[in-house]
């Protein structure tokens, strides 16, 4: 199976954790413009916890709490990028097809709030923003993202690892 969703991934502690984290006063969040390409038309915001890209690794002061909860869980051997991704409701259509990089690669996708956004495979399935959420994308598979427009807002976070 290209793909596997586990519903209630952490424990409500763990997964509590986490939304405190990321709404931190002293958070950082990142507006970006364009949510596959810079001038595709849409916009979100992102807080880079990893990024192993282009020989550079950049680790976020939150990293630490991240891994202990979520990340340690995926027994990943080598990370590439690790992001919290931010949408505010938006009406402009569903997002670009696309994978997260052109190498071999694994995608996992945790939901950290229920809206009525979802992410949508190439397959035709459509994993449902629902908080506690995880979604493991076992090889490079094309998705995309579809906007929630029921609440302000909608996070995830977005590792690729192998």
């Amino acid at each position: 199976m290209d793909y596997k969703i586990i519903d209630n991934y952490l424990t409500k502690e763990q997964h509590l954790s986490l939304v405190n984290m990321i709404e931190h006063r002293d958070f950082e969040w990142y507006f970006i413009k364009g949510q596959v390409q810079a001038d595709d038309g849409s916009f979100y915001f992102i807080h880079r916890f990893y990024d192993s890209i282009n020989g550079l690794i950049k680790e976020s002061a939150w990293f630490n709490l991240l891994n202990e909860v979520l990340l340690s869980k995926l027994n990943y051997k080598k990370l590439f990028r690790v992001k919290c991704n931010l949408y505010t409701k938006q009406t402009n259509g569903p997002g670009m097809w696309h994978i997260d990089h052109t190498f071999f690669h694994k995608t996992a996708i945790y939901y950290l709030n229920t809206n009525n956004g979802y992410t949508e495979l190439e397959n035709g399935v459509k994993v449902e923003s629902i908080a506690n959420r995880l979604c493991l994308l076992n090889e490079p598979i094309s998705h995309r993202v579809i906007n929630q427009t029921d609440t302000p807002l909608r996070s995830l976070v977005n590792l690729t690892y192998l």
